[in-house]
């Protein structure tokens, strides 16, 4: 039975990842900065990495969603955790980690962290 859905299953969110085009993950991030509407949150291009040992040393293109590093720790913390990376200052949300059906679950997340804007 686990060999069948192994092989009936589809592809694997690794291999989804892996496969992810770097327009359409800059197109996702920009989609979701849209949304948030806030003046220190943007979309930028960025280098992924894989993890786990799998491939050491292969950068991949990718995106992200990027903002004060000072959100790290509260949506590391969050109902919904959200795991980024800190670099100069900035937190780097990159969505090749992110299944393109969580981009709902990501905005709403740093929506709640973000708290009510003016």
């Amino acid at each position: 039975a686990a060999l069948e859905a192994t092989l009936t299953a589809g592809p694997s969110p690794v291999a989804v990842a892996l496969d992810a085009d770097p327009v359409d993950l800059l197109a996702r991030a920009r989609k979701i900065v849209v949304a948030l509407d806030v003046e220190d949150v943007v979309a930028e291009t960025s280098q992924a990495r894989v993890g786990g040992g799998g491939a050491p040393g292969v950068v991949l293109p990718s995106a992200a969603v990027v903002l004060p590093s000072r959100f790290a720790e509260p949506l590391r913390r969050g109902e919904v955790p959200v795991i980024g990376h800190v670099h100069e200052g900035r937190l780097w949300l990159d969505l090749r980690t992110v299944a393109p059906g969580g981009d709902d679950a990501l905005l709403e997340a740093v929506r709640h962290v973000l708290g009510p804007r003016t």
